[in-house]
């Protein structure tokens, strides 16, 4: 048998600011990827 739950209703939509932060650029994006091309990554093919 399992005991009756509540909904924590204060708990709505709870959120950290955003912080805007430096990202990294394409090529380092790509660099450690498998396969890509066109600056783009490449994955198999999905049918």
């Amino acid at each position: 048998e399992v005991p009756e739950t509540d909904a924590d209703t204060e708990l709505v939509n709870v959120m950290r600011a955003d912080e805007v932060r430096e990202g990294i650029s394409q090529a380092a994006a790509l660099s450690n990827a498998p396969d890509s091309e066109g600056g783009y990554f490449r994955g198999p093919r999905v049918s």
